[in-house]
């Protein structure tokens, strides 16, 4: 098999080899969005609904780690409080399941947060409920796909919610910054 030059590949297989080489979290997200444009087998739904429940659990992961690293990094007034000290992030990161993460975030105080923590609440009810169903009840694999469906959006709307405080923060922090770069200048 002749190996293509990179100027020969499709803007997919661009993207893919970027992805294989670079970027392996965002490599499975992508492999998740495709499972969704499948309609069948039913067991296709499920499967992509329990990878989204874990995509919720490594981003809430990753923004624990944003959030203490910004408390470590800034020293001005924030967007949101810490009212605890810093776990550390090796037994965040190896040990922790989405309850104890969703706990977490109540070491801040921050009405988005708050927020965060309350969708994230709803979405693990939502997932033990559908996980527990899976392995119980005697619905059918097309009945269960249905079921998975409400999940489905509970996860988008976790993702979501936890990227548009993401980029709150780093705009205020931002502009934090700015404004003592400002003072600094007026001096």
């Amino acid at each position: 098999m002749k190996i293509k030059s990179l100027s020969d590949l499709t803007e997919e297989e661009l993207r893919k080899r970027i992805f294989d080489q670079i970027w392996p979290y965002e490599k499975l997200k992508y492999n998740i969005a495709e499972l969704d444009k499948l309609s069948d087998p039913p067991v296709v739904k499920i499967a992509s609904f329990l990878f989204k429940a874990q995509l919720v659990e490594y981003e809430l992961k990753q923004f624990i780690d944003f959030l203490d690293e910004i408390v470590e990094r800034e020293t001005s007034v924030l967007p949101f409080k810490k009212v605890r000290s810093k776990k550390d992030s090796k037994v965040i990161n190896e040990k922790w399941g989405l309850g104890q993460l969703r706990n977490e975030l109540e070491n801040y105080e921050s009405k988005d947060i708050q927020e965060i923590s309350n969708r994230i609440d709803l979405f693990k009810k939502q997932r033990d409920k559908f996980t527990h169903r899976l392995y119980y009840e005697t619905d059918d694999i097309n009945n269960l796909a249905k079921k998975c469906q409400e999940g489905q959006k509970a996860t988008v709307e976790c993702l979501n919610l936890m990227n548009v405080v993401t980029n709150k923060i780093l705009r205020e922090v931002y502009k934090l910054k700015i404004s003592r770069l400002a003072k600094r200048n007026e001096k």
